[in-house]
């Protein structure tokens, strides 16, 4: 167990030179890295389809998904596409109160 990835063993490893765990921390923090990740991966899906949707270029079904075909690798990620629609359509509504 690695409690305290970032805060405590990463440093104790780098300062006081733990040669034998090297290569566990670099696992673990791979792993971990890609976990901080997931969160907020799809704002690259959904900020261009909310965006296309305020400007008035498409509707919200049509930009998040040519958003997630263009995401490819966050595409991964489950729900991006709904997320999208549901954020371009509030997009617009916006767009034409505020316009």
């Amino acid at each position: 167990m690695l409690e305290d990835l970032s805060g405590k063993v990463v440093p104790d490893v780098v300062l006081n030179k733990k040669a034998e765990m090297k290569d566990p921390v670099a696992l673990a923090s791979a792993a971990v890295q890609e976990l901080m990740y997931v969160g907020h991966t799809i704002i690259n899906i959904t900020v261009p389809a909310a965006v296309a949707v305020a400007m008035g270029k498409m509707g919200p079904k049509e930009a998040a998904k040519e958003a997630a075909e263009g995401a490819w690798l966050s595409n991964s990620i489950p729900g991006p596409k709904a997320v999208a629609r549901d954020v371009a359509k509030l997009a617009g509504k916006l767009a034409k109160e505020l316009c």
